[in-house]
């Protein structure tokens, strides 16, 4: 059982701290989100009309002793909110959901009938929503240059939601204590918010009750080359063969050569792409389909299966677009022999048309990126330094690559690949080639690294507890799990709540239409983690709520038992006293 310690000294200071600052106005880019928030409004938006937002000033610098962020800023910045009350009574705890690395607006339809709404109506709570610092019309700065950006930190952003927690005052609720001394404050993110929230755990535990992750990413790593074998563990398995061959031989065509050399030209006009310059920037453009497995997702309206349409073309044994291809054969056993599978070529055919189709499938996803009046190197090359003369420091894709390229990494090689074993994507896709975009968008250095001890060190693969939601479509935290589920001896378990399936499935809007998941375990979504949630939660002042039984917390959060260590085991997996594992969520508590 958790218990509170008081923070009021803490709370009313912070609150002093607060009326010193001065609201600065609305930057010009806060100003052309929420333009464009009032534009949107123009059209039907129920969900905007339903939900109110809102804004609290909260300081743009918590850190002011840290060189990091010098020059030092005194000024505030509004960062917005939404909230539901309909399931509010009194003592119930705050349900708030990190809107992450994106404009919190999509977030909205989780207060309708996502998880938010599941855990307040489970609870009894308060439902909210929280823009990120610098995304939607949350901007503290009048532009996104990299001096600007240097405010866009996860410890800046953990600390606004701190913030946000002490001092916020909700319209209509004056008169309820949502302080987080009185008040259990739950929150719940997934993918990188994630990871967020399982870090507010840990930084503000007087804050912050408990935490739910869904996928959260339980480590920074510069080299990523672990973002693939997601694919390779769980995607087809002839898929996976042959894109390791093709990849195979495409790298030993490459490797060593110039990129003008003879035999590379005829492999990139293979492809229809002869005019790409540079071999890496060539290798990127052609692996788009083994990186499309993250966009899966079990609902389509909120994913793509395009990874398994790729897979479908590399594995047909018969040739799929034969106008496109067939004349292309004799080119294709010659590439193949020179990519060292020569005796493929005499055992059957398949090879040699996978390879037809491979050509295939990027002319037709691929190739018809490229738009008129601009060349292959326009659209693929990277190695032009006046394309940093062209960055824009407006818009909003810097947002994620500034803080990818100065904290979290996550660059996806081939290079990094061990050596006693085949890639899924060309060697040639080296660190270089993959942090070329924090080169050109931010100055930084050849060679340089994201500081990812910033993120370690808060350590969220030591919380002995951090779990991940549906490993097997996982990609981003695949890693991190096994480590776990390796180092600490517990069960790391494949579940999930009636077909949810990752960070993206927190709308549940599938369920309504009878939609019903691939791997479905345990109860209803509602009554498993709404009920493992409700168990967990402390009981004083908590509402009785319909349908909930406020017992041992064996309901929602499973039977318990004590190993000879000691550690208290939930669902088969390590709690460690922290919190448990509601089937396909983590809670953390």
């Amino acid at each position: 059982m958790v218990s509170f310690r008081s923070i009021g000294l803490a709370a009313a200071s912070l609150l002093a701290a607060a009326q010193a600052f001065q609201p600065l106005p609305l930057s010009p880019l806060a100003e052309e989100a929420l333009r464009s928030t009032l534009a949107r409004r123009q059209a039907p938006d129920p969900l905007q009309i339903l939900f109110q937002e809102h804004n609290l000033s909260v300081p743009i610098d918590h850190y002011h002793n840290d060189s990091r962020y010098e020059p030092h800023s005194d000024g505030s910045f509004q960062l917005r909110y939404w909230f539901d009350a309909q399931y509010y009574k009194p003592g119930g705890p705050v349900i708030m959901l990190s809107a992450g690395e994106l404009n919190g607006v999509p977030r909205l339809a989780y207060l309708q009938k996502g998880i938010v709404n599941i855990l307040a109506k489970a609870t009894g709570g308060l439902g909210v929503v929280l823009e990120h610092r610098y995304y939607g019309t949350s901007v503290p700065t009048s532009d996104f240059s990299t001096e600007n950006l240097r405010f866009l930190t996860t410890e800046q952003a953990l600390a606004d939601t701190a913030y946000f927690a002490n001092n916020v005052k909700f319209p209509g609720l004056e008169g309820a204590n949502l302080s987080p001394d009185v008040t259990p404050w739950i929150a719940y993110g997934g993918s990188y918010a994630g990871a967020f929230v399982a870090f507010l755990r840990k930084v503000y535990p007087d804050i912050f009750w408990g935490a739910v992750s869904s996928s959260g990413v339980p480590k920074a790593i510069w080299d990523y080359w672990q973002y693939y074998e997601a694919a390779a563990l769980f995607g087809p398995p002839a898929c996976i063969e042959s894109t390791r061959k093709l990849t195979h031989i495409v790298d030993n065509i490459l490797t060593g050569r110039a990129d003008d050399d003879a035999q590379v030209q005829r492999l990139k006009a293979a492809f229809g792409m002869p005019n790409i310059t540079h071999n890496d920037d060539f290798a990127v453009a052609i692996n788009d389909g083994i990186s499309e497995l993250q966009k899966y997702n079990w609902d389509p309206a909120a994913g793509s299966d395009e990874f398994f349409n790729y897979c479908k073309n590399v594995s047909a044994e018969a040739v799929l677009y034969p106008a496109a291809t067939e004349s292309k054969r004799s080119l294709v056993q010659e590439l193949i022999k020179l990519g060292g599978y020569e005796e493929e070529l005499s055992s059957n055919a398949s090879l040699e048309n996978r390879f037809l189709n491979y050509i295939g499938y990027v002319g037709l996803k691929t190739l018809p990126q490229c738009g008129p009046n601009r060349t292959q190197d326009d659209c693929w090359g990277t190695h032009d330094p006046k394309k940093g003369d062209k960055v824009d420091l407006s818009v909003t894709d810097r947002l994620w690559r500034y803080q990818v390229c100065t904290e979290w990494g996550y660059l996806m090689t081939g290079s990094g690949v061990p050596a006693d074993r085949l890639p899924l994507v060309s060697r040639q896709v080296t660190l270089e080639r993959a942090s070329w975009r924090c080169r050109i968008y931010f100055n930084m250095t050849s060679g340089a690294q994201a500081d990812v001890e910033r993120i370690n060190r808060l350590g969220l693969l030591g919380l002995g507890l951090l779990g991940l939601f549906r490993l097997r479509l996982l990609v981003l935290g695949l890693l991190g799990l096994l480590r776990l589920a390796r180092d600490q001896g517990c069960e790391a378990r494949r579940g999930g709540v009636d077909g949810l399936g990752g960070a993206g499935d927190h709308v549940v809007a599938g369920f309504e239409q009878g939609a019903e998941g691939p791997f479905v375990v345990g109860q209803s979504t509602e009554a498993n983690l709404g009920q493992g949630v409700f168990g967990l939660l402390p009981r004083p002042n908590l509402p009785v709520v319909d349908g909930l039984r406020d017992g041992d917390g064996q309901d929602g959060a499973g039977a318990h038992e004590q190993d000879e260590s000691g550690e208290t085991h939930s669902c088969g997996v390590c709690t460690r006293g922290f919190g448990v594992r509601v089937e396909g969520e983590w809670a953390v508590g």
